[in-house]
């Protein structure tokens, strides 16, 4: 383990897509200000990616690293927003969203055509192109939150406490079928989210209780769990 950057207040940290660089939001504890930073992994330097008094949060990276989308608050209203992920031109509206709580935008499919994000437990698609109008998941189907897309995009990991405590689950999603879905497949013993897949789509990462522990699991292509393949990583302090 490795200190990256400066000392500061930051949250949702999150890695390009080549590992270079980390997103992340950077606080300011005397003004309360919440702002998007990359920080460069090898040389530490920060670049600011928003600087207004809007409070910004749910920082997630197109899928070649050019990009930065993320929710900003102005009064009443949240707006997601791309921009450069060098920090130059100027942030770009994508999407107004008209209900009164804050949306989390959680991932950006590997073909770039859609964001992913969350409010309260309906999780939607938002085409980045085009309309831009949101697809709202099966709220039957898919009650849930925290939506992360699979790598080849064939497959959604959700966090959802429909079986009466939070779990990890996975299930098919045709994205060119307005959220069309299969069958879901539990994939955690007690997952409360921090899902993440490995690169190759053949391994999940996520956040286990009691205890706070980072655990992996083996899929089997499916979307469904290989036998005895639960493993815990570490815990967290």
């Amino acid at each position: 383990v490795s200190r990256v950057g400066d000392v500061g207040a930051y949250s949702q940290a999150a890695f390009s897509p080549d590992g270079s660089k980390v997103v992340v939001i950077k606080g300011d504890p005397d003004t309360g200000a919440q702002d998007v930073w990359t920080i460069d992994v090898a040389s530490g330097k920060g670049t600011p990616i928003t600087a207004d008094d809007a409070l910004d949060s749910a920082p997630v990276w197109s899928p070649d690293g050019a990009s930065i989308a993320y929710v900003s608050q102005h009064e009443s209203e949240y707006r997601i927003y791309r921009r450069a992920s060098n920090g130059s031109g100027t942030a770009e509206l994508l999407y107004t969203h008209p209900r009164t709580s804050m949306p989390v935008l959680t991932d950006w499919s590997s073909d770039g055509k859609y964001l992913t994000f969350w409010e309260g437990d309906a999780m939607f698609l938002l085409p980045v192109e085009g309309t831009r109008t949101p697809i709202a998941l099966d709220a039957e189907v898919y009650r849930g939150r925290g939506g992360r897309l699979s790598p080849d995009g064939k497959f959604l990991a959700y966090n959802s406490n429909r079986s009466g405590r939070f779990e990890v689950y996975v299930r098919p999603l045709a994205l060119e079928g307005a959220g069309q879905a299969g069958e879901a497949r539990l994939v955690s013993d007690g997952g409360v989210g921090g899902i993440v897949w490995r690169r190759d789509g053949k391994e999940l990462f996520y956040l286990a209780q009691p205890g706070q522990i980072v655990t992996s699991v083996q899929l089997d292509g499916a979307g469904g769990v290989k036998a005895d393949s639960r493993t815990p990583l570490f815990k967290l302090p």
